[in-house]
């Protein structure tokens, strides 16, 4: 029984540390970069260059969450 708990602290670790390093970044990525391009200081700023960065970001997001869709659905499976 301690083993089970040890288990499940374990995989709860490791979501926690996916969710707050492979959804997180992007989504600070893509807030920080809309403020900036926001900002009213940057007009000479060049807008391909960060709609790159942006288009990176969500791209990073996306596979994240497909990642975590993907260990949800197998994890489903297993108890359906």
């Amino acid at each position: 029984m301690k083993g089970e708990n040890y288990d499940k602290g374990s995989k709860q670790e490791i979501l926690l540390r996916f969710l707050s390093h492979e959804v997180r970044k992007p989504i600070a990525n893509i807030i920080g970069i809309t403020r900036f391009l926001t900002d009213k200081n940057c007009e000479s700023v060049n807008n391909q260059e960060w709609q790159s960065k942006l288009d990176f970001s969500l791209l990073e997001l996306d596979r994240a969450l497909n990642e975590l869709e993907n260990i949800y659905d197998n994890k489903k499976e297993k108890y359906d």
